[in-house]
């Protein structure tokens, strides 16, 4: 279904957690609710509601979870742009699925990469979605037995990671 696995639509939420009652039935229990403004209150909503004219731009798109969520966003009916550094990948992954989606090489360190990502997406619809899932992670530890972690290692882990997510969003 549209909302995932294991994830009701909201049409068949409860609208109020439920304990079991005495009698081993349901029963409804009253739930304390935040006033407006309060940085606790929820809003439960049912599913975004992908259209045809709806685009996904998908960072490290061309693998794992970043591939996973390209499928499932063209599977709802999205074109989705592919945005990653890996050519091969990225240009199979968009033959599989065929027109309504977009390779964009891509290094989301840089705003001129995104921008041209965000404008390949623009092409193909309105830009709705944008999932960050470009990321690397470098073993090691802080200090190991080869001495300290190179801090230049570091720095492309949170460029790739951290900048790069914001990187994204704000374009």
């Amino acid at each position: 279904d549209a909302a995932g696995p294991g994830v009701e639509p909201a049409a068949q939420r409860p609208e109020q957690p439920v304990e079991p009652g005495s009698d081993g039935a349901a029963a409804p229990r009253r739930v304390p609710t935040a006033r407006r403004g309060d940085p606790r209150r929820v809003w439960l909503a049912g599913p975004m509601k992908l259209t045809s004219s709806s685009v996904g731009l998908v960072t490290g798109g061309a693998s794992g979870l970043g591939e996973a969520t390209v499928r499932r966003l063209h599977a709802a009916g999205a074109a989705v742009v592919v945005a990653d550094l890996d050519p091969a990948r990225g240009s199979a992954l968009v033959d599989e699925l065929g027109e309504r989606a977009r390779f964009v090489r891509t290094d989301v360190r840089s705003p001129e990469e995104i921008a041209a990502a965000v404008e390949a997406a623009r092409e193909l619809g309105e830009l709705r979605v944008a999932v960050t899932c470009a990321g690397v992670a470098t073993p090691g530890r802080v200090v190991g037995r080869k001495g300290p972690l190179d801090l230049d290692t570091f720095r492309t882990v949170l460029d790739i990671n951290l900048v790069g997510t914001f990187n994204v969003l704000r374009l």
